[in-house]
């Protein structure tokens, strides 16, 4: 192998060494159990917003029960894995299945949101995501998120995202200053024959690490008493019941209450 060649790849391989001892280090104080090694077949997004496969090995650091973090070379990405999950950010070809999502497959909307109205076009849904993506696409990898696309073994199946509450758990469309403003998450998956699968519970499980390695203290998620596989989720997760408004949703001519569950980091 060519020396100079060979010179730039130990340099390299270096600086990705000394950063996995790095995080090893700082994970390893809040005594997670932790696993690490060297992992190829790892993507990333090319000039043209596609995605392109590498061979090359990257360390990756896995924490037991909850995600691996992968350090990529290219641009010091890193992507949230949890099994065969994996939270990232939004490409290009995801805008087809949005608009897919919020027209013609919409059963999802059922247990989300079932009282909101579905009443949009594809032209239009194209448009509005077209949008969203020239938004999003050009963020700093240091940036943290409040939505990522969930891809499950190479397919794209939903989301979950991220919301700003008040202190009556309200969501918030404008924070003023020093207003008392909470964290709360959610997860659509959209695809149906995925439901059931616990998929969503490790996806909703691997976004709340994230949040709790970026700072956060607690996180809240909301849903409504209809909705039982996402109280089921919730409690699995951890959460606790905080507040209930009572019948202030209504679905087919009937009554259901308003829920909001806290979870604190431990």
């Amino acid at each position: 192998m060519d020396k100079e060649l060979l010179n730039e790849i130990n340099t390299a391989y270096y600086r990705l060494e000394m950063k996995q001892a790095e995080i090893i280090h700082a994970l390893s104080r809040r005594i997670f159990e932790l696993e690490s090694g060297w992992y190829n077949g790892h993507y990333h997004k090319g000039d043209n917003d596609n995605w392109i496969r590498e061979s090359y090995p990257i360390p990756v650091i896995g924490v037991k029960g909850f995600c691996d973090i992968e350090i990529l070379l290219i641009g010091g990405t890193m992507q949230i894995k949890y099994e065969h999950i994996i939270l990232r950010d939004m490409i290009e070809s995801d805008i087809e299945d949005y608009v897919l999502w919020f027209t013609t497959e919409t059963e999802r909307s059922n247990a989300d949101a079932p009282w909101e109205p579905i009443e949009s076009d594809e032209e239009t849904e194209r448009t509005s995501w077209r949008e969203y993506y020239a938004s999003v696409k050009e963020l700093p990898d240091g940036a943290r998120r409040w939505k990522f696309e969930i891809e499950w073994n190479g397919r794209h199946i939903g989301w979950v995202s991220s919301y700003p509450i008040d202190e009556n758990y309200e969501w918030l469309g404008e924070i003023k200053d020093r207003q008392t403003v909470h964290r709360a998450i959610g997860i659509d998956i959209c695809e149906r024959d995925m439901w059931g699968h616990g998929i969503g519970t490790n996806a909703l499980r691997a976004f709340m690490n994230y949040y709790f390695e970026n700072g956060m203290d607690e996180l809240y998620t909301q849903t409504w008493s209809g909705n039982v596989r996402m109280i089921r989720c919730a409690e699995k997760l951890g959460f606790v019941e905080c507040n209930r408004n009572i019948g202030t949703r209504e679905v087919d001519r009937q009554k259901y209450d308003g829920l909001t569950f806290r979870l604190e980091r431990t």
